[in-house]
């Protein structure tokens, strides 16, 4: 029997059918498995992340880029040049990548946090399979606005 999604997907074999169907709505619903993320409508990228990681309370950013076809080499490449515009980038994908974007990924190293006293991947290539499971990427908090004022969610 083919029972058809109905609200978000839960499993595997939903977010492929998702995909399927519809790949705008599966890259608006990969970038909301992302805690802090918005969609930004996927030109040139799907999602961000704002977040701040110092006293002047700056807005930072994580881009994100959502794929659900197989991972492609070009694609990629041109979403690196973006990454290197950002703070850092999360490239989220349904099919597993490849050997090479991994490393290209781990070659563009990492993003410091002064007030974290942290480092961070500056891009990080995350599986869809890992999100569903609650395996998250490594990023600092992301920043919410509170009514009128501000504040850092720690």
């Amino acid at each position: 029997i083919d029972i058809p999604v109905v609200g978000r997907p839960t499993t595997l074999d939903e977010a492929i059918k998702l995909a399927e169907m519809d790949t705008e709505k599966f890259e608006q619903w990969a970038v909301l498995l992302l805690d802090g993320a918005k969609p930004t409508g996927g030109k040139p990228i799907d999602g961000e992340i704002p977040f701040v990681d110092d006293d002047s309370l700056n807005r930072k950013r994580v881009i994100v880029e959502v794929t659900s076809g197989k991972p492609n080499k070009k694609h990629f490449d041109a979403f690196m040049n973006h990454v290197k515009n950002a703070e850092m980038g999360l490239y989220v994908v349904l099919n597993k990548p490849s050997k090479g974007m991994i490393g290209d990924a781990k070659m563009l190293g990492n993003y410091h946090s002064e007030g974290w006293e942290k480092d961070y991947p500056k891009l990080q290539i995350v599986e869809i399979a890992d999100l569903l499971h609650g395996i998250k990427p490594l990023l600092p908090p992301p920043y919410k606005k509170r009514g009128k004022g501000t504040a850092l969610d720690i």
